[in-house]
């Protein structure tokens, strides 16, 4: 994992829940304006950093989707039975698995399809008439959109605290380098792709 791929990921945490704790309540304009100016601010910077990423090929994460939907349906079944019952990944998912598995993959699927209620939602209270049956529906997406993150970091928590993932959760906070053994166990097209790197 790249620094800035670690820092990013970290500040885009801290980012939602910052948005979280100041979203539309009743303790006044002060929170509502800070929870505005920052949404758009952070909102522009993520824009900027994807299209960095987009530019410089580096986008990875829907690696998954270019497998037959069969077999994307029989790594995701994989996942869940290593995941819950410790069961060995079959020898064909094995090869198969990139850099994100592909349940990953559709988690943060999830994650990008949110943006476009809670983009939408926001900007549109900011411009609408408080108490307004548009202001409401908005109100509604900018909810729902919220409510899509949250689903994603439940799924994404579950993955984190699984024994499977602690040498990924390791290097996240230390020098973005898992051990080769496990890299080969569990990102084996990706060590095949970057023959060489043990990372």
């Amino acid at each position: 994992m790249s620094l800035d791929y670690r820092i990013v990921h970290f500040l885009m945490v801290v980012s939602l829940f910052v948005l979280l704790a100041t979203g539309p309540s009743d303790e006044g304009r002060g929170n509502m304006t800070f929870h505005v100016d920052f949404g758009f601010v952070w909102g522009g910077a993520l824009v900027a950093y994807v299209a960095y990423l987009v530019a410089r090929h580096r986008v990875r994460l829907f690696d998954a989707l270019k497998s037959p939907i069969s077999s994307q349906i029989r790594d995701g079944f994989a996942v869940v039975r290593r995941y819950t019952l410790g069961t060995p990944y079959p020898d064909d998912v094995k090869k198969r698995s990139g850099r994100y598995n592909v349940l990953a993959t559709y988690a943060s699927l999830v994650l990008v399809l949110s943006f476009i209620p809670l983009t939408v939602g926001g900007v549109g209270m900011v411009f609408l008439q408080q108490g307004s049956s548009l202001y409401e529906l908005m109100k509604i997406l900018h909810v729902g959109g919220v409510g899509l993150i949250a689903l994603f970091f439940l799924a994404h928590f579950f993955a984190v605290i699984h024994a499977d993932n602690r040498p990924l959760l390791r290097a996240m906070f230390t020098n973005g380098r898992v051990p080769a053994d496990w890299a080969r166990e569990h990102l084996s097209a990706h060590v095949q792709e970057n023959s060489g790197s043990d990372n």
